[in-house]
């Protein structure tokens, strides 16, 4: 990580040389835990059922579906410029690769799944901040 530092002012200035705004751009990596606390199917799924139920499946059948925890990286870059002794600008952007696996199962009104389906869900996203903080 390194500072960068600008001296704001000219050479008539009474305080020429006093450092009054800097920039500190950075990066880094993350390992990121990726875990559901719970999930639950959606509207659009759990009104599919009842459509399904209205159409002769036996009612007590229901769907339950689980993600698999997983340990992803995340990376990151980003400045911040102090531009007065209390103010500071600051800005990020990170790239998270996140890959898990899904399942959602059908049971039957017995109790026994009548249908598995298990598959890879990879999600690439973006995160951007842009921020104005004040120090007290």
């Amino acid at each position: 990580m390194a500072r960068l530092r600008a001296i704001v002012g000219d050479a008539d200035d009474e305080h020429h040389g006093v450092r009054r705004a800097y920039t500190s751009p950075g990066t880094g990596w993350q390992i990121h835990n990726t875990f559901t606390a719970e999930l639950s199917p959606t509207d659009f799924v759990t009104d599919h059922i009842a459509l399904d139920l209205a159409s002769g499946i036996p009612p007590g059948s229901h769907v339950e579906s689980s993600l698999s925890p997983s340990w992803n990286p995340a990376f990151n870059a980003g400045a911040s410029y102090t531009f007065s002794k209390n103010w500071y600008a600051t800005a990020s952007v990170t790239y998270l690769p996140l890959k898990t696996n899904a399942t959602v199962t059908a049971y039957a009104a017995n109790g026994q799944p009548a249908l598995t389906n298990k598959t890879r869900i990879t999600v690439n996203p973006w995160i951007a901040f842009v921020g104005v903080g004040y120090r007290f």
